[in-house]
């Protein structure tokens, strides 16, 4: 029976803000990456507003959510599925586990509870609940400006978001600021979730003669009702008043991009290009293009606009009372970038529009902001290419250590309890920073069999095993190997024991047998195992494969390949004496020089060298 996990969204695609746009994000991400993230059969669905099966086929939209007091029913989501599947409905109950219901925030987390009580109530499980967190509503509601919202209505929905955080079985908070918030309330180790850098390229152009072009870039509304949370008018004043101070160093193709502005909010006229919001495909095209980014929120409980900036290498002016800026300022110090990165970081507090507020404290207040950021977009206009490479070194930064959407996936599903091929941080580190695929050396007999054991436990797809008296894995791991050849294909590679029996001598660890036959018997007996084990198989004891060889081959070896994503715990046995013998887990790369690569090309040689290698047949 394969585990669901069911993640409620209202919307598909970016349209709504940064909600439906971290949604899109890490269900496609989940799509791409779960086969090499995890080995679990699981299955996930996102309820939303339309049916389609994604192209790698782990994630299938159903069309499902409502709004209505009625909320989403457990039985129209086993319709849909239904349909999208073929299946009876009573088939799919037989097929499938609903084990999680993930909710955003108190935008589908309500329904999210809902539908857990409902399934564990009618067929008497034990699903649980979890919440993604994303603003924090005493902030942002008590800055809205564009109609006064009552105390009342404000403690009800202050009042709702604790709940479901109070009540959830896992909480993940999007960046430091929302994980902290949400540990106020919850009694859950809340987990902290960074979406993964998006593949963005800057495309700028740099002018002619002695003017430059100079684009700058600012994606949010304009209305009075965000306005006082989002300062979208206060970074737009203080680039029309950069624009008329450096026109005649300004090329006419040097522009101020506005994203997301409704025609209503449109006043200006200077040098501005307003743009409704079309797709995130649009966005991308005029943010990549830009010279300079904007985050100036007064309150931004992580900031995924300024993340879009940093993706493409852009130099990002953002604001100090933001997720991303905490992030950031913490990333830097603990990477020992501090003397090397510069944040154009802005002490961007106001509680209050102060573009609707005619009073003479709201007009100072107003220009020493918009003063402040001045200063820092000249800064970045007259030292560009200073602030072009703290840019792209930050991105890179960034990337080395692993804030993909891979990782994202993984700290998700491991959050939810489940098994990941990447079992720590280091590794996901590791990973990026080195070509060669190092994350773990040993040079001690500590934990041997176990470093074994788990990698053959992760082990997914084509699994590829080589050792010289296979002991360990024909005795401890039988079950284990069993198992695994129920889904898999497994190459078993050992030592010929006729060929030990007649060359043990140059075998520097014969020396632990009294006699050349214990050995040899020791790996007969092994090889008797295997056979029993590959039997027992049925039908299926052609997944299995065993060799003996005639040689000798320098490495102990369990690794395994599957699509883009490969892993290999191996050792040199001879030549070295065991107790510093040294023993690497490492992963595949792109890198074709990198030890996962050298290893795997001289097992498969081996392999395929049929003088030296022969089948044993049940």
């Amino acid at each position: 029976m394969k585990e669901c996990i069911v993640i409620l969204a209202d919307n598909w695609g970016t349209e709504g803000g940064g909600i439906n746009s971290f949604n899109l994000d890490l269900v496609s991400a989940i799509d791409s990456y779960l086969p090499t993230v995890t080995l679990e059969g699981v299955q996930v669905i996102c309820v939303t507003n339309k049916t389609e099966r994604l192209p790698n086929d782990n994630v299938i939209l159903i069309n499902g959510y409502s709004t209505s007091n009625n909320g989403v029913q457990f039985f129209t989501i086993l319709k849909e599925l239904s349909g999208v599947l073929s299946l009876s409905i009573q088939d799919i109950q037989g097929k499938f586990k609903f084990s999680w219901w993930i909710g955003h925030d108190v935008i589908t987390g309500g329904h999210a509870s809902a539908l857990c009580k409902e399934y564990n109530v009618l067929f008497k499980e034990n699903s649980r609940f979890a919440l993604i967190h994303h603003m924090v509503y005493e902030d942002y509601y008590g800055h809205k400006q564009d109609k006064p919202i009552s105390e009342e209505v404000q403690n009800q929905k202050f009042d709702k978001q604790k709940r479901l955080l109070e009540t959830a079985d896992v909480v993940f908070g999007i960046g430091p600021k929302l994980t902290r918030h949400a540990s106020e309330y919850s009694s859950q180790t809340v987990i902290e979730l960074i979406p993964g850098l998006h593949s963005l390229n800057k495309k700028h152009r740099p002018g002619t003669g002695t003017k430059r072009t100079f684009t700058a870039t600012l994606i949010g509304r304009l209305d009075v009702k965000d306005d006082a949370i989002k300062q979208s008018s206060l970074a737009l004043e203080a680039l029309e008043n950069f624009f008329t101070q450096n026109r005649e160093a300004l090329t006419p193709e040097s522009k101020v991009t506005v994203i997301g502005v409704e025609e209503k909010d449109i006043k200006r006229s200077t040098a501005v290009q307003f743009h409704t919001y079309r797709n995130r495909d649009h966005v991308y095209d005029q943010l990549v293009r830009s010279n300079i980014g904007f985050l100036p929120s007064s309150h931004d409980g992580f900031g995924l606009v300024g993340w879009e900036f940093i993706s493409a290498g852009i130099p990002l002016i953002i604001s100090q009372n933001t997720g991303l800026f905490e992030f950031l300022e913490s990333f830097i110090r603990d990477s020992d970038l501090v003397d090397t990165i510069y944040l154009l970081d802005l002490n961007l507090t106001p509680h209050r529009n102060i573009f609707s507020d005619d009073s003479e404290d709201a007009r100072v207040e107003k220009e020493t902001l918009i003063g402040s950021l001045r200063f820092k977009i000249n800064e970045v206009f007259s030292r560009s290419a200073f602030f072009n490479k703290q840019a792209e070194t930050l991105r890179d930064e960034l990337l080395k250590k692993g804030y993909t959407w891979e990782r994202t996936v993984g700290d998700f599903l491991r959050g939810l309890g489940y098994l990941v091929n990447i079992s720590s941080l280091d590794n996901f580190v590791a990973k990026a920073q080195n070509p060669y695929g190092i994350v773990k050396i040993i040079n001690t007999n500590d934990q041997r069999i176990e470093d074994y054991k788990t990698c053959l436990s992760e082990a997914s797809g084509q699994i590829f095993i080589s050792g010289t008296s296979m002991i360990h894995l024909s005795s401890d791991s039988k079950s284990l190997l069993a198992e695994k050849a129920k889904e898999n294909h497994l190459k078993l590679l050992l030592l010929d024991p006729d060929w030990v029996d007649q060359y043990h001598n140059i075998l520097s660890f014969h020396s632990k047998f009294e006699r050349s036959e214990d050995f040899s018997s020791e790996i007969r007996n092994s090889i008797k195992k295997l056979k029993a084990i590959k039997d027992s198989l049925g039908e299926l004891s052609d997944r299995i494969t065993i060799k003996t060889y005639k040689t000798i081959f320098p490495y102990i070896v369990t690794g395994y390949e599957k699509v883009n994503y490969g892993k290999m715990v191996f050792e040199i046995t001879d030549y070295v004496p065991s107790e510093q013998r040294p023993r690497f887990t490492i992963y595949k790369t792109e890198n074709k020089e990198s030890l996962y690569s050298q290893v795997y090309e001289k097992y498969f040689e081996l392999w395929d060298n049929e003088t030296l290698t022969s089948e044993v047949e049940l």
